[in-house]
């Protein structure tokens, strides 16, 4: 039996639209990530990709932002995941494994439409950098 449940968190609509905006989500990152790659991105040039990620199997889950976001001097991306969650899931690490594993499928199935030759694998030296971050 297949159950399909509404994405029903209000709070997950005004996060999403607060970080949609790049100087917020610049100052998230910078505020709250002291890493030093977060010095070498290009926020200028950030960009939200409109992706998705529900699992039939599990209530309501969703990725609700990714930023594409150029390092400097590189041309490398980042992908930035958001993740919004109002209450304690003890498996949550198990749902951000599972968000990173459909974004890099989704990636690679995109790689390989654009080469026009499905069954090929992408002329990829690596894949990029894709950092969750769990919002409570």
């Amino acid at each position: 039996m297949e159950r399909t449940m509404p994405i029903h968190n209000i709070h997950d609509s005004g996060y999403k639209k607060l970080f949609s905006n790049r100087t917020i989500f610049r100052q998230l990152l910078e505020t709250f990530v002291n890493e030093p790659w977060v010095k070498a991105l290009d926020f200028s040039q950030a960009e939200t990709l409109d992706k998705s990620f529900i699992a039939d199997h599990y209530k309501a889950t969703e990725s609700d932002l990714i930023y594409k976001v150029k390092v400097q001097g590189g041309e490398a991306y980042i992908y930035l995941l958001l993740e919004f969650q109002s209450s304690v899931d003890r498996f949550m690490a198990v749902r951000v494994a599972y968000y990173t594993l459909s974004f890099y499928m989704d990636y690679i199935a995109n790689m390989r439409s654009a080469t026009g030759k499905p069954a090929d694998i992408p002329p990829l030296e690596k894949l990029p950098a894709l950092f969750p971050i769990v919002v409570y």
